[in-house]
């Protein structure tokens, strides 16, 4: 019996009605890299047609929400199966913002993923974001343009990040579109800022629940390694909620 613990890659849907071949999901290796070498057993999971089953879950000791363009319903129910089984998560870009996505779709269509499905749509989107280069202008990116891309954070040192990363300023890469927007988190339920930068943009965010491991990043840890230790952390709580379960 394998004793790893095993992370779900959640990863952006692409679809394009007439062509079949169009239809797919795009997992980047870097997450999984980081998973494997933090001593994590990986896998991809595939919701066709964007269609939420939460049986794939079930076989999962934590998640990883990966980056991508843009948030679907079913990411967002993804994320209610989290909070209602504190299934440890890594949320990296779009990842942290899906989170932000089920804080406003519980609040607007109430707290459970069958109301989510039949509300939650793309250009819901507006509500809780706003246009924002990621503090660069790198499109496409190129690792070799990393420096250019880091940007100075500010973590709250009463934070689980700053636990885990033992610093309260950090220099992080950071590539995005799209931001949170500043007051989202003003009268949320579930979440709390724990980083921010210089410009007020939310950096990061953790869960209220001091019993529940789930951090979200704007940026992105996965591109260096002084970040593995936040994978670390992630395989860590997965065995401790793969004992308990």
């Amino acid at each position: 019996m394998n004793q790893k613990s095993i992370i779900g890659l959640v990863a952006a849907h692409h679809k394009e009605n007439d062509r079949p071949f169009k239809n797919y999901t795009q997992f980047v290796d870097n997450y999984s890299e980081r998973i494997i070498k933090s001593g994590g057993l990986p896998i991809g999971l595939v919701f066709p047609e964007g269609k939420f089953n939460p049986d794939l879950l079930k076989i999962c000791d934590g998640i990883l929400l990966e980056g991508g363009p843009s948030i679907d319903s079913y990411q967002v129910n993804i994320v209610n199966y989290i909070m209602s089984s504190k299934l440890p998560t890594l949320a990296i870009c779009l990842g942290m913002q899906t989170l932000i996505a089920y804080d406003w779709a519980s609040k607007t269509y109430g707290p459970n993923y069958q109301s989510i499905t039949g509300n939650f749509k793309r250009e819901d989107e507006d509500n809780f974001l706003e246009k924002k280069s990621g503090h660069n202008n790198l499109n496409p990116f190129y690792l070799s343009q990393i420096d250019v891309s880091k940007h100075e954070i500010n973590i709250d040192k009463e934070s689980k990040l700053y636990k885990i990363l033992k610093t309260d300023k950090c220099f992080v890469p950071s590539l995005h579109d799209y931001s949170v927007k500043n007051n989202v988190l003003d009268k949320s339920n579930y979440f709390k800022p724990a980083a921010r930068s210089k410009d007020g943009t939310i950096e990061a965010i953790e869960a209220k629940d001091e019993n529940h491991f789930l951090i979200g990043t704007q940026f992105h840890p996965e591109l260096e390694d002084k970040y593995q230790i936040l994978f670390d952390k992630l395989i860590i709580e997965a065995k401790k909620h793969k004992k308990l379960n």
